[in-house]
Formats: C-alpha cells, sequence, structure tokens
C-alpha cells in the first residue's frame, strides 16, 4: 500500500471511531452536527489547497476517499489491451514470418471472413471468385495454402480499408 492510502484509511478509521465515540454519548445531535462540519471543512480545505496549487479538481482525486466508489469499465480495458497486443504482433510479424503466419494471419482471415459478407455480402467459402475480385492484389493475405512474404503496415492498412468500407464509399487517399 502506498503511503497516501495508509493516511486515507488512518484518517477514516479515527473518524469513524471518533464519531462512534461521541455518538454514544448523551448529546447525539451536537455531536453528529460537530462531525458533519468537520468533514465539510477538511473537504473545502483540501478543494482550496488543490485550487491555489494550480491542479485541477477532477473527481478522479475525490474517488480514493470514498468506500462505494464506482469501477472503472471493464470493457475500456480490455480493448486496449487487445489494441497493444495486436500492435505488438504486427510489430512482430514485420520481422517475423512465423508469427505472420501462425498468429497475424488467421486473425486477418477471421476479419475478411466477417467484413466480406457485412460489407460487400460475398461470402469467401461460397463464393471464392468474386472475393478474389472484391479483395483484388491484396487476396493473397488470406490464401492459407500457399507461403507469402509478410504485409508491409501500408497493406495492412488498404486490406482493412477495402474490408470495412463497402466498394463505393472507400476513401481515397489524395496523392
Amino acid at each position: 500500500m502506498s503511503r497516501r492510502s495508509v493516511l486515507n484509511v488512518l484518517f477514516w478509521a479515527v473518524s469513524v471511531g471518533g464519531l462512534m465515540a461521541v455518538l454514544n454519548g448523551d448529546q447525539r445531535a451536537v455531536s453528529l452536527r460537530l462531525w458533519l462540519a468537520c468533514l465539510v471543512i477538511w473537504f473545502a480545505a483540501a478543494s482550496v489547497r488543490r485550487l491555489l496549487e494550480g491542479v485541477p479538481l477532477v473527481p478522479a482525486r475525490f474517488n480514493p476517499l470514498f468506500i462505494l466508489r464506482r469501477r472503472k469499465p471493464v470493457v475500456a480495458d480490455s480493448r486496449l489491451r487487445e489494441v497493444r497486443a495486436v500492435e505488438g504482433l504486427l510489430l512482430r510479424a514485420r520481422d517475423n514470418d512465423r508469427a505472420f503466419t501462425q498468429q497475424l494471419q488467421p486473425r486477418i482471415v477471421a476479419l475478411a471472413d466477417h467484413f466480406l459478407p457485412v460489407t460487400h455480402g460475398i461470402d469467401r467459402h461460397t463464393q471464392p471468385e468474386r472475393a478474389r475480385q472484391v479483395l483484388g492484389d491484396l487476396g493473397w493475405m488470406i490464401d492459407l495454402s500457399t507461403k507469402h512474404r509478410t504485409p508491409t503496415l501500408q497493406e495492412l492498412d488498404d486490406l482493412i480499408e477495402l474490408l470495412t468500407h463497402p466498394s463505393g464509399a472507400r476513401t481515397e487517399e489524395a496523392a
């Protein structure tokens, strides 16, 4: 645990312990008001300190103070990990033919099998001639029967562009 976490736990333990000790006394309403006033003053002092330091007030800064804070969405974290894994795979596949044939090429084939029916209305297995016609020069990347060279990043980008955009709506780069 970091020093800040230990101090937060210690603060809340002392605060709750003191509140419970005072609430057991005869003047519960007065002690409750006193503890709420102390808590408001503590938050106000922390906010003013952050303002004077020039640090913007970000709600994330207050998250460690609350016991029942909301968790971050797992979807974004898993997507980021997946994107980073694919980026690393692309970098490895540039120099390593084995990484391309065993790891990257099956992903490219899966992308083609998904996007060809969605964007072009073609099933690669039932209409191979039409799929070859749509993919053109880039079709060699999804051909698992023969060994090919590793594609360049520009070729991969062109293939993804071709797969994800319908034939008439593809964006052409100005040369």
